[in-house]
């Protein structure tokens, strides 16, 4: 029987230049503080190789990470964070002031509420759930590190427990800056891959 067993860290980018902006794919860059929050938080874990988001929220640390310990790095699309369309990159202030639907509406109905010309929040669901099978059924016994944005670790997270992201306990979910969320796959030659969290 061969054995297999995976850890994915997923890291969410640290604290961003522009603040009170709704950063979906607004190509926001870092704060030096951001940057230091995400080298604080990887510090010492052991990596065999990284993915990450192509914003320069993720991009710059991930590279520079990847670099440093002469690992690979691919770069994916899926997790990016949503598209938020004409909402995007907008001040939070001026989005609670819009003609309903606003942005209230959609925190409190994503399922229901489309930001304008903006993606579903079931078509962001289902990107993150067909990345996230296909990393699970090809994963190896290594430790990769993700470097992506809050909404797409809170997906991961409603996949891996089984808690929907549309219930009230996945809307009070709150990923600081930098923070590192740990995922365990686990599997045998005579049964499907099994996941956890790992705190």
């Amino acid at each position: 029987m061969i054995l297999k067993t995976c850890y994915f860290y997923f890291l969410r980018h640290g604290e961003l230049t522009g603040k009170g902006q709704l950063a979906g794919h607004t190509d926001i860059p870092l704060s030096v503080v951001g940057l230091q929050q995400m080298r604080t938080s990887t510090y010492g874990l052991d990596i065999n190789r990284c993915i990450s988001s192509p914003l320069k929220r993720c991009k710059v640390f991930s590279k520079e990470f990847s670099i440093n310990q002469n690992l690979p790095l691919d770069f994916s699309s899926a997790i990016q964070e949503m598209n938020f369309g004409e909402w995007d990159g907008e001040a939070f202030d001026q989005l609670w002031q819009m003609p309903k639907p606003n942005i209230g509406d959609f925190w409190e109905t994503p399922d229901t509420v489309t930001p304008p010309r903006g993606e579903t929040f079931a078509d962001f669901s289902i990107r993150v759930k067909a990345w996230w099978e296909h990393q699970v059924a090809q994963h190896t016994e290594e430790n990769v590190l993700v470097v992506t944005h809050a909404g797409v670790i809170k997906q991961i997270i409603g996949l891996v427990t089984g808690v929907s992201p549309l219930s009230s306990i996945h809307s009070r979910l709150e990923v600081k800056y930098g923070g590192v969320i740990c995922v365990k796959v686990y599997s045998d030659d005579n049964h499907p891959p099994w996941v956890s969290l790992v705190f």
